[in-house]
C-alpha cells in the first residue's frame, strides 16, 4: 500500500492527491491508506473529498485518527510497511510525515516547493502539485523504486534527529551570545 499522514486540506491538496492515485491505481496494484482527519476551510471541497473516498473505498482506506502516544506501535507498522509515502502538497516546511516517512527508509513522493527542496534535495520525488498528470507520473516512478532507501533514513539521522537540531540551536545561541 502507499501511505499518506497528514491534515486533509486544500493545502495539502487532498482532493488532487486521491484524484491521482485512482487515475493510476491500475499501474500501481496497490491501495491507498491516507491517516488524517479532514479540516477543510470550504465545505465545498470536504464534500468532494468524501465523495471521492467513498466512491474508491475499495481502494482506499481512511483512518481518520492514530494517537501517536497509545497507538505509537500502529503508526510505525503503518510506516514500516508502507511501499512509500505520499504527499503532494502545494507547499509544506517540510512536512513531519515527510520527514517521518524517510526515516524508515522510505521514498516519498511531495509537491515541488522551495522549502521541501531545500531540506529533501534528492531524497524525493517531486511533483507539480497543480498538474493531476505530473502527480500520476511521480507515483509511478516511485513505485518502481525499492520499498526501503537506506539513503533516506541516513539523510534524518544525520540532519533531522532532536539531538542534531539541539547541538545546532545551541551553537547559534553561543554565537549570537558572544558577539
Amino acid at each position: 500500500y502507499i501511505l499518506s499522514v497528514g491534515m486533509l486540506d486544500e493545502r495539502k491538496n487532498s482532493i488532487n492527491m486521491l484524484k491521482a492515485f485512482v487515475n493510476v491505481h491500475k499501474k500501481l496494484n496497490k491501495k491507498l491508506v491516507v491517516i488524517g482527519s479532514p479540516r477543510f476551510s470550504e465545505i465545498k471541497n470536504y464534500q468532494i473529498f468524501m465523495y471521492i473516498l467513498n466512491k474508491h473505498s475499495d481502494k482506499i482506506l481512511h483512518i481518520p485518527y492514530i494517537d501517536k502516544k497509545k497507538e505509537y506501535n500502529l503508526l510505525k507498522s503503518a510506516y514500516l510497511n508502507c511501499a512509500f509515502h505520499y504527499l503532494p502538497s502545494y507547499i509544506e516546511t517540510p512536512g513531519i510525515s515527510n520527514i517521518e516517512a524517510l526515516a524508515f527508509g522510505k521514498n516519498i513522493v511531495v509537491g515541488d516547493c522551495h522549502p521541501v527542496r531545500e531540506y529533501f534535495g534528492d531524497h524525493a520525488i517531486y511533483c507539480n502539485p497543480k498538474n493531476t498528470k505530473s502527480i500520476e507520473e511521480s507515483l509511478i516512478k516511485c513505485d518502481n523504486m525499492p520499498f526501503y532507501n537506506k539513503e533516506n533514513e541516513e539523510l534524518v539521522k544525520k540532519n533531522y534527529l532532536y539531538s542534531k537540531i539541539i547541538t545546532e540551536l545551541v551553537k547559534i545561541y553561543e554565537k549570537i551570545y558572544n558577539e
